[in-house]
């Protein structure tokens, strides 16, 4: 439930946020359940429970991650059951997903808080009210997701390196929670034969294989931390003169997208990465990707194999719309990869 542009500019003007309520209405009878500060909302797949997210605070109040939603730091979290009304509410959530079983009522979350204490993966069944840790670190925790139909469930847990920009990423799974459980992990930085000038990146969720024996994630190159230079000279009374911003925009004649482009897509382009392959029962991980940008990896449903898209070798015919590209069948579990056409 929104606000006029009107009530919006009232609320700017008074100083208060603006921020969406949610309303439950029921449909027998007409009734109108009103809750504020609802930024977005979930039910579980068995529809006996309903999930709220209230808004982060000292945050962008009109932004909305949706169910599955994810921000920096974490916000408060109401669980209601829908016969009861009764409601348990859980702090420093930034992510939660309902397991995606028809007659299931898991709840998945991911804890943030400012100081990272307490950080980690709960799980809370509100049908018996067990609320389980199964994660805790001092660490950033991203890409919280579920296999379908399933019990399984994986998570990205922050690593920071010696010398490098950012974080590598530590990927944890569980399979057969409530049940046969299982739990593995893969520490890139503990692995020979991971490239140390490669990371596993956040900003690319996990997905699982529809057998639940293979999770895929993105890769990209890991820069060394660069050190602030000393460039600054210090003027009479001690400050730092700032140099103005250069005007100067450079274009190699190689480069295949033109310098509007890439402004366009710089974004874009820091987010890029190259698909790759845990297996767990095997614990071997499998670089699939080869290259940030003039490819595509796409895994087979239901089979050991992905199909690759490549087309570095056709940037002419690319500028006068011919889109030409190599296509590639490629093993996952070995990363062989065959010309097809």
């Amino acid at each position: 439930i929104g606000y006029s542009e009107d009530e919006q500019e009232k609320l700017r003007e008074a100083g208060d946020a603006v921020q969406n309520r949610m309303g439950l209405r029921n449909l027998e009878t007409g009734e109108v359940i009103a809750f504020d500060g609802v930024s977005s909302f979930s039910f579980s797949p068995d529809g006996a429970y309903l999930a709220m997210r209230r808004y982060p605070p000292q945050r962008d109040r009109g932004s909305s991650g949706g169910g599955n939603g994810e921000s920096d730091l974490g916000t408060t979290v109401i669980v209601r059951g829908m016969d009861t009304g009764g409601e348990i509410a859980f702090g420093n959530v930034s992510a939660f997903v309902w397991q995606p079983v028809s007659n299931s009522h898991l709840l998945a979350m991911v804890i943030s808080a400012e100081d990272k204490a307490g950080n980690g993966i709960h799980l809370y069944d509100p049908e018996t009210s067990e609320l389980r840790v199964l994660d805790s670190s001092a660490s950033d925790y991203t890409g919280l997701v579920w296999r379908d139909d399933s019990a399984d469930l994986a998570v990205l847990r922050s690593k920071d390196g010696d010398g490098k920009e950012d974080s590598t990423n530590v990927i944890l799974a569980w399979t057969g929670l409530g049940g046969n459980e299982g739990r593995w992990s893969y520490d890139p930085t503990q692995d020979p034969a991971f490239s140390a000038d490669m990371r596993i990146v956040p900003f690319r969720r996990p997905s699982w294989s529809g057998d639940g024996e293979v999770l895929f994630l993105g890769l990209a190159p890991w820069e060394d931390e660069i050190a602030s230079p000393e460039t600054a000279e210090e003027g009479e009374e001690g400050e730092a003169e700032e140099e103005d911003p250069s005007t100067v925009e450079i274009w190699h004649w190689t480069d295949v997208f033109v310098m509007p482009w890439q402004k366009a897509h710089a974004a874009q382009d820091r987010e890029r990465n190259m698909l790759a392959a845990w297996h767990l029962e095997e614990d071997t991980f499998v670089q699939l990707g080869r290259d940030l940008i003039e490819e595509r990896v796409s895994p087979v449903p239901h089979s050991d194999f992905a199909v690759v898209t490549e087309w570095s070798k056709y940037a002419f015919e690319r500028s006068i719309g011919r889109m030409g590209a190599d296509i590639y069948l490629q093993d996952i579990k070995t990363g062989e990869r065959r010309l097809l056409k």
